[in-house]
Formats: C-alpha cells, sequence, structure tokens
C-alpha cells in the first residue's frame, strides 16, 4: 500500500484471488487524504464480468511514522459488528497480514461523500447545521441501542459498570503520571469523577 507504482497490480491479484470467479483490473490508484494516521487510497476497479466499482483502502502506515497508534484488527472486527446497525461503507475484505498488500488493510466499498471538515464549514444553509446535528445524534443512539456482549471478543469487555468507571477514570490519572510536565487538572478531573460516579446503566457500546 505504501507504493503507488505497484498497487494496482498487487490489489488487482488480491481481489481476483478473493473473487475466485472473476479477475480484476485496477484502473486507477491514489492516495486519500486524512484517516486519522493511517494511509488510505481510492481505486477504481473494472471486473471480467464488465462490471466497474470504487473501493477504498484503509491500512496502517510504516512503523514508527503514526501520529497515533490504532489496531487494524480491532477495526475490522467492529466494523463487521456494527455492519447491520450502523450505516458505513461495507467492508469487503481484510489483508490481515499484509502480504498481499503490503501493510494490514482494510477493503472498503467507495461510497460518494464530503468529509467532516468541509460539511463543518459549509454550515451556512439555513438549518444545514440542524440536520447533520440530527444524523450525528440519530448515528450515537443506534451505536447505543448495541449491548457490549454484542461485541465480546471484539472490545475489551468490562465485568461490571464500576470496573468500566474505574478504568476511564484511571485513564486520567495514567495520563499525569506519564506527562513529561505536572498536570494537577487531570488528578482534579480523577478525584472528581471518582466523587461522582454517576448511578450504574446497561453497558453499551
Amino acid at each position: 500500500m505504501h507504493d503507488p507504482g505497484e498497487m494496482p497490480e498487487r490489489l488487482a491479484a488480491f481481489l481476483s484471488a478473493r473473487d475466485g470467479s472473476r479477475t480484476a483490473v485496477v484502473h486507477t490508484y491514489e492516495a486519500m487524504v486524512g484517516g486519522y494516521s493511517r494511509l488510505m487510497a481510492r481505486a477504481e476497479v473494472e471486473w471480467s464480468d464488465g462490471t466497474r466499482e470504487g473501493l477504498v483502502l484503509r491500512g496502517d502506515p510504516p512503523a514508527g511514522k503514526a501520529m497515533i497508534e490504532t489496531d487494524r484488527d480491532l477495526e475490522y472486527a467492529l466494523l463487521g459488528s456494527l455492519a447491520d446497525v450502523v450505516a458505513t461503507p461495507k467492508v469487503r475484505h481484510y489483508d490481515s497480514t499484509g502480504e498481499h498488500l503490503g501493510t494490514k488493510c482494510i477493503v472498503i466499498e467507495f461510497v460518494e461523500g464530503r468529509s467532516l471538515q468541509t460539511m463543518i464549514n459549509g454550515l451556512d444553509a439555513a438549518g444545514a447545521a440542524d440536520a447533520h446535528r440530527e444524523d450525528f445524534v440519530d448515528t450515537l443512539a443506534s451505536v447505543h441501542t448495541i449491548d457490549a456482549s454484542a461485541v465480546a471478543g471484539v472490545l475489551p469487555s468490562p465485568t461490571s459498570w464500576d470496573d468500566y468507571l474505574t478504568g476511564l477514570i484511571d485513564k486520567f490519572r495514567q495520563a499525569d503520571a506519564n506527562h513529561v510536565e505536572s498536570m494537577p487538572i487531570l488528578r482534579y478531573v480523577a478525584s472528581w469523577l471518582d466523587a461522582n460516579r454517576p448511578p450504574a446503566l446497561p453497558l453499551r457500546i
């Protein structure tokens, strides 16, 4: 995925092998911006039966080149778990070892749309902000309907509400302990949250 010069051929071979009955030709392959520190690319593919489609590749950058570290195995499993609840582009394939595409890489259907930032920048039209806000809240509400047990083995599953809150609060203490300078606000937040725990609720995603 790191070399656009060789990726069309590698991707075509990967897709053809995964399909089993058709062969693919990759006509275009270009990097996409964004991706929250992941590599992103868009490919235009034509199949031997005449079907054409756009695909998006999302993979890990070379070691030491990411601003944040996230887990592709976890992301792939979570996308599969949420597929019937949240409207997201369909996951087509996953190179779980990087053997075929040069890095761990999720292959997703391409969907026309705009980036979140461009939508935020263009909220001048009357009612536009309200519509996007409602879409965002509806999406969060859909995710919140999923019981934590539905992704057991995919996401770390706390054994209880108290354990879950303790883990979250402890992240503030860990951030304070690992920061290069003293951060009293983090200790204050952790202490306040510990003293003002909300009542127990069913665990959701």
